[in-house]
C-alpha cells in the first residue's frame, strides 16, 4: 500500500495550483518529504495540518491516502470522498478514477452512495447545474456521488430556477435525494441593489429641489418686501438713484439674484430625481424576472414663475 500512496500523493501536490495557502503548501512538502523517509505518522501530521490551513481537494487526498495507509479507513473516506466532490473539471483522470476506485472498493462501507435525481413536471431535467454543500459535482444527470456520513445540502439550480435540500446521510446506505428546481424571482441581488440605490437617489434629488424651492421662496419674499417699502417712500415709485434708496435697491438686486440662482439649483434637482426615479422604474419594470399586469408610470417636471416641482402619475 505505502508504494502506492507514495506516488499518488506527490502527483496531487504537484496538482495544486499558486493560488494554495503558504502554510498549507509549506505542510505538503514537509509530509511528502516524511512520506519518502517512509515517516508515515510524521506525514499524516504534516497533512493533517496541510488540510485544516487549507481544505483543498489536494490536501484532503494526500491525507486521505495516508489515512488509509494508517488503517484510518472512516477519516480516509471522508477525506477522499471531500476531495472527490471537489476535484477540478481539468484535474488529471486516472487520480480522479483511482480515488474513485478506492472510494468504490475497500471504503466504500464506510460511506453513503447519493444519488441525485433532478426532476420537471415529474420528467428527468437535464442541464441544471448540481451542488454538493456548496461545490458543483456536476451537470443533471448525474452519477451518483459518495458522501461522508452526516449532514449535506444539495442544490440544483439553472439561470432561472432553484431547488435545495437538507439530508442527512448513513454510511453503507445507498439514497436517493430529488430536486426540483422552480422559477425564481431575481429581487435579491443586483436587480433590488439598483432599484433601491435608483429611488435612494431620486429621493435625495427631490429633497434637494424642495430644499432650493424653500429658499427661493424666502429670498423671493425679502425682495419683494425690500420693493415695497422703497415704493411706500417714494409714492409708488422705485428710484435707485439716490441714497438711501440705491443701498435698498443692491439689497433687492441681490435678493433677486441669489433667487434666480437657487431656482436654478431647485429645477436641477428636480429634473435630476425626474430623471432617475423614470430610469429606476423603466429598469424595474424592464429587467423583473417575472411578467407583471402593465403598468404606466409618467414623470414629469414643471417650471413656473415661482418655483418648480415634479409631477407623478401611475396607473395599476
Amino acid at each position: 500500500m505505502r508504494a502506492l500512496v507514495a506516488p499518488l500523493c506527490a502527483a496531487l501536490v504537484g496538482l495544486s495550483g499558486a493560488a494554495r495557502a503558504d502554510d498549507a503548501d509549506d505542510a505538503l512538502d514537509r509530509g511528502r518529504q516524511a512520506l519518502r523517509s517512509s515517516d508515515v505518522q510524521k506525514a499524516y501530521r504534516e497533512y493533517r495540518a496541510a488540510f485544516d490551513a487549507s481544505p483543498r481537494y489536494d490536501t484532503a487526498a494526500n491525507l486521505g491516502l495516508v489515512e488509509l495507509d494508517l488503517k484510518r479507513s472512516a477519516e480516509a473516506a471522508a477525506h477522499l470522498a471531500f476531495a472527490l466532490v471537489n476535484f477540478p473539471e481539468d484535474g488529471d483522470p486516472a487520480l480522479r478514477a483511482a480515488l474513485r476506485a478506492k472510494l468504490n472498493g475497500e471504503l466504500a462501507p464506510y460511506l453513503a452512495t447519493v444519488s441525485i435525481a433532478v426532476k420537471k413536471d415529474g420528467a428527468p431535467f437535464h442541464g441544471a447545474e448540481v451542488d454538493v454543500d456548496g461545490v458543483m459535482v456536476g451537470r443533471a444527470p448525474l452519477e451518483p456521488v459518495l458522501l461522508a456520513p452526516g449532514e449535506h445540502r444539495f442544490e440544483a439550480r439553472t439561470e432561472s430556477s432553484h431547488d435545495a435540500i437538507t439530508r442527512t446521510v448513513t454510511a453503507g446506505q445507498p439514497d436517493v435525494v430529488n430536486l426540483e428546481p422552480r422559477p425564481i424571482a431575481r429581487v435579491a441581488g443586483a436587480y433590488a441593489s439598483v432599484v433601491a440605490g435608483g429611488a435612494l437617489l431620486s429621493a435625495a434629488a427631490l429633497a434637494l429641489g424642495a430644499a432650493f424651492t424653500a429658499d427661493a421662496v424666502l429670498l423671493d419674499k425679502s425682495a419683494n418686501e425690500r420693493v415695497a417699502a422703497l415704493q411706500q417712500a417714494n409714492g409708488g415709485r422705485q428710484p435707485c438713484d439716490t441714497q438711501p434708496n440705491q443701498d435698498l435697491c443692491n439689497e433687492i438686486t441681490a435678493f433677486q439674484n441669489k433667487r434666480d440662482q437657487v431656482r436654478i439649483g431647485a429645477i436641477v434637482g428636480f429634473v435630476g430625481a425626474g430623471l432617475l426615479l423614470g430610469g429606476t422604474i423603466g429598469y424595474a419594470v424592464a429587467a423583473a424576472p417575472k411578467k407583471e399586469p402593465a403598468h404606466a408610470a409618467r414623470v414629469a417636471p414643471w417650471v413656473g414663475p415661482d418655483g418648480a416641482g415634479l409631477t407623478l402619475g401611475a396607473s395599476f
